[in-house]
């Protein structure tokens, strides 16, 4: 699987919900109510990060003060939990590593000290649910790609011919193609479809062209991405 930057995790999100640390516990409850979340960045007034606050420590605070202070009006400053953090220029890798530890439920995503993304692990699990059943269509569509292939070039002679003229010979034997139909990447199946030479074999089990045409020219880096996702 291609490495995913937090970044790339965090992009396209909703604005990021903070609490200022001169809120008081009762404004921090309110915003999570309001916005349906049970964790919040807390921030200095320059927007920096100071903090998080979560209902599970709000909770803790009213079982331990056990009604002996006013804790609505109480400010985050005192109260807030420090924050486990990771650069946005951080691997997955490193946020699943952190979310593993026994008592971290949360990851702010920092941009220079302030924070652009929180990460918890019911993120984690919609995120990998979303990840692999894109990659598992691609699989399907991959196989389905292989077999209109073979449907085309239907004896070795013929795929033969077709993969010599996509990829060169091998080094080893000038006669036989350097890759056979098994090994192709999604890519490279791509460019061997839409070759004018094959096409008019292709077109009654794949058309219409125009559909792989514009996948390549719109974007051949996601094309490669998408291809080294399920190799």
């Amino acid at each position: 699987m291609s490495a995913y930057t937090l970044a790339e995790v965090v992009a396209g999100r909703r604005t990021m919900i903070c609490a200022r640390d001169t809120d008081s516990v009762g404004d921090a409850i309110q915003l999570m109510l309001t916005h349906r979340v049970a964790q919040l960045p807390v921030v200095a007034e320059n927007g920096t990060l100071r903090g998080v606050i979560s209902q599970q420590s709000i909770l803790s605070l009213y079982f331990y003060a056990n009604g002996q202070v006013d804790l609505l009006r109480m400010p985050l400053a005192h109260c807030q939990d420090s924050a486990t953090t990771l650069s946005m220029h951080a691997d997955l890798l490193a946020a699943i590593d952190q979310l593993r530890t026994p008592g971290i439920y949360a990851v702010v995503v920092t941009d220079e000290e302030r924070p652009v993304g929180i990460l918890t692990g019911r993120d984690m699990t919609h995120l990998f649910r979303t990840l692999f059943e894109g990659m598992l269509m691609v699989e399907q569509i991959e196989v389905t790609l292989r077999a209109c292939i073979a449907l085309a070039f239907p004896d070795p002679e013929s795929q033969a011919q077709a993969l010599l003229a996509l990829s060169g010979p091998s080094r080893q034997h000038k006669k036989l193609p350097a890759q056979n139909l098994d090994s192709l990447s999604f890519t490279t199946m791509l460019n061997l479809i839409t070759a004018p030479a094959n096409w008019p074999l292709l077109d009654p089990l794949l058309g219409p062209k125009t559909i792989f045409d514009q996948l390549i020219e719109r974007d051949p880096l996601a094309v490669e991405k998408i291809g080294e996702a399920v190799e």
